[in-house]
């Protein structure tokens, strides 16, 4: 092990802009990760979002205490959010796009006209009895 490590000293010594290289692709990868942690950028804001986008919302307004959003109303679950979405990627007229789901994903709170229309589908489903 003592002789590995010794060889591996040297070759580092001898070989600085290799040591180099490798430091800042290091450094660059944390940058990439750090990123794509924190949020995604679309690559065509006009492109159709996809139902892992769709879920990423849910979760993301589900989980309000890990990462600063506002609290939604007890009656809104995930599956209340994932229907709701689906329903609107699905629209003919005008379904939803990855730029609107980066817009929704940067806010602090599910917009208010969504909030208010899944309340009304919630409310319309008891009157309907299902």
């Amino acid at each position: 092990m003592e002789k590995i490590s010794k060889e591996l000293g040297e070759f580092l010594k001898s070989h600085p802009k290799l040591v180099e290289e490798l430091g800042t692709h290091i450094l660059t990868q944390n940058k990439k990760s750090d990123k794509t942690s924190k949020g995604f950028v679309p690559k065509d804001a006009k492109a159709l979002a996809s139902p892992k986008m769709i879920k990423k919302i849910a979760m993301t307004f589900l989980k309000h205490k890990e990462n600063n959003k506002k609290p939604l109303p007890k009656e809104i679950n995930y599956f209340t959010i994932v229907g709701h979405f689906t329903a609107r990627l699905n629209d003919k007229n005008k379904p939803l796009n990855q730029g609107q789901v980066s817009k929704i994903l940067s806010a602090k709170s599910l917009p208010a006209s969504d909030i208010k229309s899944m309340i009304a589908y919630k409310e319309l489903m008891k009157l309907e009895g299902k």
